[in-house]
């Protein structure tokens, strides 16, 4: 990944907007440009950059999503749990972990949207960027 999409990602689990995340990688991106140094040397990793900020989300648009994939595993469970039959799951093994297996699944499943909502880039940055004519300022790390 680099350093716009790690620094995204680290404001969102600080519980930033997605304005504040835009406004933060356009600070970044001025920086660069006036200093001509790459993003991690004028402000270090993105993590120690996305220490200094905060916002008032508690959840992050990844966790969310795993959160309503997570859900409908849960409700696949009970559903086996409370009408096998209606699955005609004849499988020994699987007959007594479908349920389980579902859950498992769907929870994996879940991770790709939920890593693609927490690490991609602020649709209001890549709007101005592109009114601006501005290619994103990316280091090659």
């Amino acid at each position: 990944m680099s350093y716009h999409h790690d620094l995204a990602h680290q404001l969102r689990r600080r519980g930033c907007t997605e304005k504040a995340v835009a406004d933060v990688l356009h600070t970044v991106d001025e920086a660069v440009t006036d200093t001509g140094n790459s993003p991690a040397e004028e402000f270090g990793s993105p993590e120690d950059y996305a220490a200094q900020f905060s916002g008032p989300r508690k959840r992050t648009p990844g966790q969310k999503a795993l959160g309503v994939f997570g859900l409908f595993g849960v409700v696949c469970m009970v559903i086996y749990g409370i009408w096998p039959q209606w699955f005609g799951i004849t499988t020994p093994v699987l007959e007594q972990f479908a349920g389980l297996i579902a859950l498992l699944v769907l929870l994996a499943i879940g991770c790709i949207p939920g890593a693609y909502f927490d690490n991609r880039l602020p649709r209001a940055y890549k709007q101005q960027l592109q009114d601006s004519g501005v290619r994103s300022v990316e280091s090659p790390d």
